[in-house]
């Protein structure tokens, strides 16, 4: 029997597949995606986000931001770092979520986020996603 979670691995994994193929191959030529994983992070949840719910699974975009170097002088913080990912779970209701994230590896060489290098992630809460302040941006269902 196949567990839920590596279905959904599964298609995470290709749809990143797909996304870095089709950026390769000069078949996406948008900016935002021309050094995917990087800066993509937003984009590739809405994409990836519809593409689960085309195969039934509901999921919510999570968008979080980590500060660091606060200025005593102006009052606020001067560096930060967002980024964002699926959720399985709503997060407004647990922080014990399923989450899904394929473009983590775009830290991977930043010690702030901890070197993070996972290109596909779906499991519980981590300790990368815990230095975010997040919020729930948006959700992709509720309807049907």
């Amino acid at each position: 029997m196949v567990r839920r979670h590596d279905s959904i691995f599964k298609l995470a994994s290709d749809f990143r597949d797909m996304i870095e193929d089709a950026v390769d191959n000069r078949v996406i030529t948008d900016i935002y995606f021309s050094s995917f994983p990087r800066g993509c992070c937003g984009d590739t949840c809405d994409l990836l986000g519809q593409y689960l719910l085309e195969h039934g699974i509901k999921t919510w975009n999570i968008n979080g931001t980590y500060y660091s170097n606060y200025d005593e002088k102006i009052g606020t913080y001067i560096d930060s770092q967002s980024h964002a990912w699926l959720a399985m779970d709503n997060p407004r209701y647990t922080n014990d979520y399923i989450i899904i994230d394929i473009t983590g590896d775009q830290f991977d060489d930043r010690d702030s986020c901890g070197r993070y290098d996972i290109p596909v992630y779906v499991g519980r809460w981590m300790n990368f996603m815990g230095c975010l302040q997040y919020m729930v941006m948006k959700c992709l269902i509720l309807v049907g």
